[in-house]
């Protein structure tokens, strides 16, 4: 029942969750049964609240505060311990936790009454303790037999990590991080049940250890582990349960046993908190989970996270609830007046957490008309997140901003995309009688409830729409009517809208020149031990619909040119992508078909732009072997940072390059086929031919010359496109703009 040299040292983090619970007693008893321990009191709540000791100090630990919100509330103790154990260093002072002596967790909610050496861990093992020892035989009687299956049949108030652990350590952290596509993690005690079946591990026997509302010893318990115990019902192992209990107190060795540890389950665990008393509930976990970063810390900048907070919280709300979005289909818009005060509502009833002011959805999620100036023009899109259509729209906002054309930004939220973190600034104001609107044709009749101010008497709308097809034919049916003209950045995406009665345009947003981070190559995961290997980079978003981007023809087309490489020497394809988490299936074919391969990495991470912009020009080539491309943005990236590409002979991107500047692939044109909307299953599209794409790699990756020279046509064709002045000509010509 004994692990290793339990008379060593041992270092015991004993964790303190949010509540009332004071960690003292239980560091007493740990130091009257084990001298020889070394015990670290570690604080996992508010960390702006964390008390005094009586005796010693805290263990710091340095918790990312985003996170402290993104686990549910069962793993807030697991995710502070784990970062503990993994900030341990080689020294073996008693000041600080070694990596070099096994550890053992315990969260306060459990009492030693006695020897727990059983718990000790071997060298690269852990230990969890099981709630039952025996198959149950008590139908009936509570906790439930379905709350082993769904809530864990380990206990989550103590487990143990053995020396050389730190892999499951690293696993079972970063699985307590609930990904944004999840409503709710795996709870903490599943989750050490799993890591005990993936990991060397040992489950702890010993009768004594683990005395709970599931079972009890008929010896002496040395482990309490009643995390729901309430003193003001001592006779009750847990108040909380539905019914008749398992594990019954009603002997003498028992009720004398939980009096002996009344101290050490003093108090209680309450749900974490934002300052201020706001409840952490599923809405706003939610939000912390859409934002890898957040721009402010929770408890840290209070106010700052609070502001920013306020109106993201009543519109996840609404997302999460039917019955609202049945009653205020348009709450930033038309609706906004009737949402905000059922709110308001919401608030004085206590069905929100307090401190979340509804006040602002008004203010700060509707739009102001400021007026009908003619001069200039209000820019509408998705300026605060990443997509193609929100960087057209950056693009244009900076370009009027260098040309000295007067503009507004409105900020429009109706999209699943990635946010920009730090979020930018935008004016919220219709301030001139012509509004440009970054917004695709089918989300019109939504823009057009969702901020009114932009349409009526004598407002002019243009619908700067994308598409990728030749044809809008069986798409979903674009909101034409709501608009005065409809611009297409490319001829391929003017086209298709060209017989709907509404005056169409080509109008060439200028591809300038972009700004790169300058980091390093070797600083890029995938390209650390890259050398000066050649590498071919393809980049996308699963958003964009992974079909259409076509990765899985160039990892065929790299498959076909180069053998498999053992030396570390040859040639690599890095595929770099976003949202794979929200595509998971897309995402899985990929790693498929790159699988057995080690020159082939696929890589998803939402990167800043401006490191984005360094990682291709880390590339040695570029590779789109695209089945349509409105435009194709990052092959113009490519050009100017003076990258050889090799591109599918067909759709936008034939604007800005031709034979010249880039290898075409000729391609078949195949039907689009069901299950990829909106583009319409009957509708074609280009099925590069990869044989063909092999032979360029081929001979991109033996030539450097011929490398350079596509690469410096690339970057004259650039230059050669029509600049920034020539745009405003143009916009000013088709607005009819007072200059």
């Amino acid at each position: 029942m004994t692990g290793a040299n339990p008379t060593s040292r041992v270092d015991v983090f004993v964790v303190v969750p949010p509540g009332s619970r004071r960690p003292e007693p239980l560091l007493a008893a740990l130091a009257a049964a084990h001298p020889d321990w070394v015990a670290f009191p570690v604080w996992a709540a508010d960390p702006q609240l964390r008390p005094a000791l009586a005796a010693g100090r805290w263990l710091d630990v340095d918790v990312d505060e985003g996170d402290l919100l993104r686990v549910d509330a069962d793993g807030v103790p697991w995710l502070v311990a784990t970062t503990a154990l993994t900030a341990r260093s080689d020294d073996s002072s008693d000041r600080h936790p070694s990596s070099q002596h096994p550890a053992i967790v315990l969260v306060c909610g459990v009492a030693v009454l006695g020897d727990v050496s059983s718990l000790v861990p071997a060298e690269g093992e852990i230990v969890v303790v099981p709630r039952l020892l025996d198959p149950p035989d008590q139908p009936g009687r509570h906790p439930a037999m379905d709350a082993l299956a769904e809530e864990g049949a380990v206990s989550d108030s103590v487990a143990a990590f053995g020396v050389g652990t730190q892999a499951a350590i690293t696993w079972l952290h970063d699985r307590l991080i609930v990904p944004s596509r999840l409503e709710f993690g795996v709870p903490a005690a599943r989750l050490l049940e799993l890591a005990a079946g993936y990991f060397p591990s040992r489950t702890c026997d010993d009768p004594r250890i683990g005395a709970s509302v599931w079972r009890w010893p008929d010896t002496r318990a040395h482990l309490l582990d009643l995390p729901h115990h309430d003193q003001a019902t001592p006779w009750l192992a847990d108040a909380t349960l539905d019914g008749p209990p398992r594990v019954s107190l009603g002997t003498a060795e028992r009720l004398a046993a939980v009096a002996e540890a009344a101290e050490q389950l003093a108090g209680s665990t309450e749900p974490l908190r934002l300052p201020g008393g706001i409840e952490i509930d599923k809405p706003l976990r939610r939000i912390a989970r859409d934002h890898t970063a957040l721009p402010h810390r929770p408890w840290s900048d209070a106010s700052e996270f609070r502001a920013w907070l306020h109106a993201r919280y009543w519109t996840d709300l609404h997302r999460e609830r039917p019955d609202l979005q049945h009653v205020f289909p348009h709450p930033t818009g038309l609706d906004a007046d009737r949402f905000g005060a059922w709110a308001r509502r919401a608030a004085v009833d206590g069905d929100a957490p307090v401190m979340i002011d509804p006040s602002v959805l008004r203010s700060t999620s509707s739009v102001t008309r400021t007026g009908q100036r003619l001069d200039g023009v209000n820019l509408v899109g998705y300026f605060k997140h990443q997509s193609g259509v929100s960087n057209v729209g950056r693009r244009v906002a900076g370009i009027l901003d260098r040309q000295g054309v007067p503009y507004t930004t409105v900020a429009y939220e109706r999209t699943w995309s990635p946010p920009i973190v730090p979020e930018p600034v935008t004016d919220q104001r219709i301030e001139f009688a012509n509004s440009l609107a970054f917004v695709n044709g089918d989300q019109f009749n939504h823009l057009r409830n969702d901020i009114p101010e932009m349409f009526g008497d004598g407002q002019q709308v243009i619908g700067m729409w994308s598409w990728e097809l030749e044809t809008i034919d069986g798409a979903t049916p674009v909101g034409h009517q709501h608009v005065d003209q409809i611009w297409g950045t490319t001829t391929f995406m003017a086209d298709p809208f060209r017989g709907l009665g509404v005056p169409v345009h080509h109008v060439h947003v200028p591809f300038t020149e972009p700004t790169s981070s300058g980091r390093a190559r070797s600083t890029f995961p995938p390209l650390a031990d890259a050398d000066d290997r050649f590498v071919f980079g393809v980049v996308l978003d699963h958003l964009s619909i992974t079909e259409r981007k076509n990765p899985v023809a160039a990892i065929r087309a790299f498959r076909h040119a180069f053998e498999p490489d053992s030396t570390g020497a040859g040639p690599m394809l890095v595929v770099k992508t976003i949202n794979a988490a929200t595509c998971w299936a897309d995402h899985e074919r990929l790693l498929v078909e790159a699988a057995g391969r080690e020159d082939i990495v696929i890589w998803d991470e939402l990167l800043p732009i401006a490191d984005h912009v360094a990682l291709i020009g880390a590339f040695d080539a570029l590779v789109s072997l695209h089945r349509s491309e409105g435009v194709g943005l990052h092959l113009a990236e490519a050009m100017w940072l003076e990258r050889p590409i090799i591109a599918t002979n067909y759709s936008g991107n034939l604007d800005f390059m031709d034979e010249r500047s880039a290898i075409l692939i000729d391609a078949d044109m195949v039907p689009v086929g069901p299950g990829l909307a909106p583009y319409p299953a009957a509708a074609t599209w280009a099925e590069p031919r990869v044989a063909d794409a092999a032979d360029a790699m081929r001979r991109l990756a033996a030539d450097p010359d011929l490398c350079r020279r596509y690469g410096q046509a690339a970057r004259a064709a650039m230059l050669a496109m029509p600049g920034e002045t020539e745009f405003v000509e143009r916009l000013v010509d088709l607005l009819d703009l007072q200059r």
